[in-house]
């Protein structure tokens, strides 16, 4: 009895190993569909154009002392994420013009009514003698500006384009923020740009010219930690 006893428990345990090994259990799994990573944007247009390529060069022709000329701007985020907005006035050069009288000045007053005066013969013709070409009008155009949270009046802060631009490099302006076009609260920057020939100017900027860009910078504003602002920023118009 033992010995049969004993093969009946080894059979058993050879059938209980087989039995192990193919038995299913109970249990789910779940895949996803496929996944992809993408970035948000981050892209602004000023007065519908993205590239911006406009030029205020037709406005801003044949300025006197007090004529002010406006300039409407709207910034729009055609991005996809919120974003901050700074300007600046940049590449500013001034240029003396066309030296159409006798190649001295742009006109006989320009000429005539230059610090210590230019020099006549006795033919009342000019001779140069003591002249030398004044045409930094930078100095005497006044902007103004009514954009975002800037509101810069030039008839009461004469805001030079000196305050602007030092040198090669332009302060920024911070305008404030533009919200994602998906979010219910968005709206587009609209306002306006205000370019005036300072009152007490005097003949000396007669013909003169100045060149300068005008620079909208946009930046995400979301990220851990914030994204810093660009260098450099005017003081008391900062982020």
């Amino acid at each position: 009895m033992k010995k049969i006893l004993g093969l009946s428990l080894a059979a058993l345990l050879i059938i209980g190993s087989v039995v192990g090994g193919t038995i299913a259990l109970f249990g789910d799994t779940e895949t996803s569909l496929p996944n992809v990573f993408t970035t948000g944007t981050i892209d602004l247009a000023v007065n519908g154009q993205n590239p911006w390529n406009q030029t205020f060069t037709a406005q801003l022709s044949d300025l006197k002392p007090s004529m002010m000329v406006p300039i409407a701007i709207t910034l729009t985020n055609v991005g996809t994420n919120p974003m901050d907005v700074w300007m600046r006035i940049t590449d500013v050069v001034t240029d003396g013009g066309a030296d159409s009288y006798h190649d001295y000045a742009s006109s006989e007053p320009e000429y005539a009514y230059m610090p210590g005066g230019g020099a006549f013969d006795v033919d009342g013709l000019p001779t140069g003698v003591g002249y030398v070409e004044k045409h930094n009008i930078d100095t005497m155009i006044l902007i103004g500006l009514q954009l975002g949270d800037v509101n810069i009046d030039i008839a009461v802060d004469d805001f030079y384009v000196t305050a602007f631009d030092d040198g090669a490099d332009g302060y920024w302006l911070y305008l404030g923020n533009l919200l994602a076009p998906d979010d219910p609260a968005y709206a587009a920057m609209p306002g306006t740009m205000k370019f005036m020939l300072d009152r007490d100017t005097g003949h000396w900027a007669q013909g003169d010219a100045m060149t300068f860009t005008i620079e909208f910078y946009a930046q995400q504003s979301e990220g851990e930690p914030i994204p810093e602002a660009p260098l450099t920023e005017l003081p008391g118009f900062v982020r």
